[in-house]
């Protein structure tokens, strides 16, 4: 079964234009947090349902987080799946030379750091 089928706020990111995405999400999320996750990463409403999959298998495979870890984090910070669209897209380290492939690493650091707290967020949240 597809993930994202269980996944309702993630597939309103497919609607037709972006101020349906917002308005969408609006639904589930108050302005601050839609704001937020804009914010931290502002193509978030324009990823195509491909990227979302993959964003959603890197979650799953790469970081080792259960699909209920997933959801929660995704429900309480949208935002993370921008992150692993970013990591997953990122050229490896070793491709570039110099500042650039520094400034990806610790891009991809950042990134992975800020998915990590929202995962630990949304499993500390699961235990109250």
């Amino acid at each position: 079964r597809d993930v994202l089928s269980r996944l309702p706020r993630l597939l309103v990111l497919q609607a037709p234009s972006m101020r349906t995405k917002v308005e969408y999400l609006r639904r589930w999320l108050d302005v601050a947090e839609v704001a937020a996750a804009v914010r931290a990463w502002p193509t978030l409403l324009t990823l195509k349902r491909s990227e979302l999959k993959d964003s959603v298998r890197y979650l799953k495979g790469d970081t080792g987080l259960s699909f209920n870890q997933i959801r929660r984090a995704l429900l309480s910070h949208p935002e993370v799946l921008g992150y692993a669209h970013k990591m997953l897209h990122a050229p490896s380290v070793d491709e570039g030379a110099g500042q650039r492939s520094r400034h990806l690493a610790r891009e991809r650091e950042a990134a992975r750091a800020k998915a990590e707290i929202a995962a630990r967020k949304a499993a500390a949240l699961r235990k109250v």
